[in-house]
């Protein structure tokens, strides 16, 4: 840039250009602030809320006598969950007592069923995907407040552990 054929360009102009466009280089290379070199950090923290869904709660909407005078019912459930210790779901009998009411799992994934007061609890002890399969008899075949054409009774509650 700074050669004999430019004479009218004064030499310290020549000098300010190359000391200028080397400072540019190092600052652009390894200086930092205060002569230190560059660095940067990123901390990122994700977080997951909680979740306990019904997907999808399957059932008659009013109850039948069967052949053999009972009142019974089939029920599909399918929870979903991210909480690493699991659920729990409370199955509330919303017309007559539990004593005229029992459960059990016919199908489905593995969940540990409780009494519980006017109800059942449903425990499942991880997280993900689960379908329940749950038959309902309710007894005697004709308990008070019950009898075929009623509504379904049974209330559903999610519990997160």
């Amino acid at each position: 840039m700074c050669t004999q054929r430019h004479r009218l360009v004064s030499p310290l102009i020549c000098l300010g250009l190359l000391l200028f466009s080397t400072a540019t280089a190092q600052a652009e290379s390894s200086m930092g602030l205060h002569g230190g070199s560059a660095s940067a950090s990123v901390h990122i923290r994700v977080v997951v809320p909680p979740v306990v869904r019904v997907l999808q709660d399957l059932h008659p909407r009013l109850l039948e006598v069967t052949p053999e005078e009972r009142l019974r019912a089939e029920q599909k459930l399918v929870v979903s969950t991210n909480m690493r210790r699991g659920f729990c779901l409370d199955l509330r009998n919303n017309v007559s007592p539990a004593s005229h009411w029992r459960l059990r799992l016919v199908g489905g994934d593995a969940v540990e069923i409780t009494p519980q007061g006017d109800g059942y609890r449903l425990c499942g002890s991880r997280q993900g995907l689960y379908t329940l399969v749950l038959e309902h008899d309710f007894l005697p075949s004709k308990p008070e407040g019950i009898g075929p054409g009623v509504p379904w009774p049974i209330r559903t509650e999610l519990t997160m552990l």
